[in-house]
């Protein structure tokens, strides 16, 4: 399928999703062994370019709403990734107080390498999580904190072969008028914010920001990106101007989906 066919099958797919046209595979899908029942998602199975790997969607909502379902709103572009060999586990996860969502994506994770997810046709040749808004907060904090033992014993958490923020909360002490809210109910403990636990042994990142997001500021994704290159992280940036269509709080559409494509490419290829 050539570059063309792929952005004008995309732009359909994305139709389809605002539309409402497109249905998940599988639907409430149990995914952890506590059996919480915040604890579903709803899997999209690749409709072309084989079965690369799973991305993992996970909503925002400053850590105390939002669904599963957002994904149509936000992550129109995840979706598109069905039609180049992606597999997509959109979930919902427990609005409680830090780590429990931490645990609960990293109980996804599990669930995509497990029997249940091969047997509903996931593959977890590669697995890349994805967050939206505070799920890009819990989502760093997965990938980053698992070589160390801030959150969980260093190793216990699962590995990922990358992450993407898109409009991340990913330093909780940029400056802006966010507070997360209350710091994600912590207090403000440090082990929250992605930010702390970066390191060059991370795996790669994308990082998608709109410049003049009016929730999570722009700050956010310029201190964390400086700081993971001054560590030797590996990390790709998009920032989305005020003169784009996708600005604001919703920088992941049509316009950045290539930069998505093209990191999903790398991790892909390793």
């Amino acid at each position: 399928m050539t570059t063309r066919t792929f952005r004008l099958a995309g732009a359909v797919l994305l139709l389809l999703t605002l539309t409402g046209c497109l249905r998940p595979n599988a639907s409430a899908v149990q995914y952890s062994p506590s059996n919480d029942p915040s604890t579903v998602g709803d899997v999209y199975l690749p409709s072309a370019g084989g079965n690369v790997g799973t991305i993992v969607f996970v909503h925002g909502g400053a850590f105390t709403e939002g669904s599963r379902t957002d994904i149509f709103e936000f992550g129109g572009p995840v979706l598109s990734q069905t039609l180049r060999g992606w597999g997509v586990l959109s979930i919902d996860y427990r609005f409680a107080p830090f780590p429990a969502a931490v645990f609960d994506v990293a109980d996804a994770v599990r669930f995509v390498r497990s029997g249940g997810g091969r047997a509903l046709g996931l593959s977890a040749s590669h697995i890349v999580v994805v967050g939206h808004s505070a799920g890009a907060a819990i989502v760093g904090d997965l990938a980053m904190a698992r070589n160390d033992s801030t959150i969980a014993p260093a190793g216990t958490l699962p590995a990922i072969d990358g992450w993407v923020s898109v409009a991340g909360l990913l330093d909780f002490d940029a400056p802006g008028k966010v507070n997360a809210p209350v710091a994600w109910r912590t207090g403000w403990a440090p082990a929250a914010a992605p930010l702390t636990h970066l390191d060059a042994a991370d795996p790669p990142a994308l990082v998608i920001h709109g410049t003049a997001d009016p929730t999570v500021p722009f700050a956010n994704a310029v201190r964390f990106v400086a700081s993971a290159r001054s560590a030797g992280l590996p990390v790709a940036v998009r920032a989305v101007n005020s003169f784009s269509t996708c600005n604001s709080h919703n920088p992941l559409c049509e316009e950045t989906r290539p930069d998505l494509d093209a990191f999903l490419d790398r991790v892909a290829r390793n």
